[in-house]
């Protein structure tokens, strides 16, 4: 990886992205996780794949399909030609389900993601659209205000 990565993210980060990459290599090149991440107020999708034309584009598609809205990325290519892409998430409808739900929604993006990442065409059922961001998105509470002044 280029250096900016070692700037990045810590051991323990490298140590995650270096198990995700290997299981990619073991699922037919492409393996991602998605989390909530309290710190940075999103939902984090990190993908590895063999990097090709249009990855980043077919990732961003099938985020978008679940009704995310990217805030953030972070996009790594190695020398090998293997992409570490990270994509920070949101989504800015109020929407609340349970922990429970999160969790087995978030195992759809997943699947979703991964099949963009080798290629594969429309791999999210219409009905699951939105379900995973938006239940992703009762994780943060921001409560909104309103004062006048004179």
């Amino acid at each position: 990886m280029e250096d900016a990565y070692f700037v990045t993210f810590d051991a323990a980060e490298q140590a995650a992205h270096r198990a995700l990459s290997q299981r990619a290599g073991e699922r037919g090149g492409a393996a991602a996780e998605a989390r909530i991440r309290i710190d940075r107020t999103a939902a984090e999708v990190v993908v590895a794949a063999r990097d090709r034309r249009g990855l980043f584009a077919d990732l961003a598609l099938s985020i978008a399909r679940f009704g995310g809205n990217v805030v953030g990325a972070r996009i790594f290519t190695s020398q090998a030609a293997e992409a570490l892409d990270i994509f920070y998430v949101h989504e800015l409808r109020r929407f609340s389900h349970s922990a429970t739900t999160i969790h087995a929604c978030s195992g759809r993006l997943v699947e979703a993601v991964e099949g963009a990442a080798r290629g594969e065409r429309d791999t999210i059922p219409a009905n699951l659209a939105r379900a995973w961001i938006l239940a992703a998105a009762s994780a943060f509470s921001i409560a909104s205000s309103v004062a006048h002044r004179q």
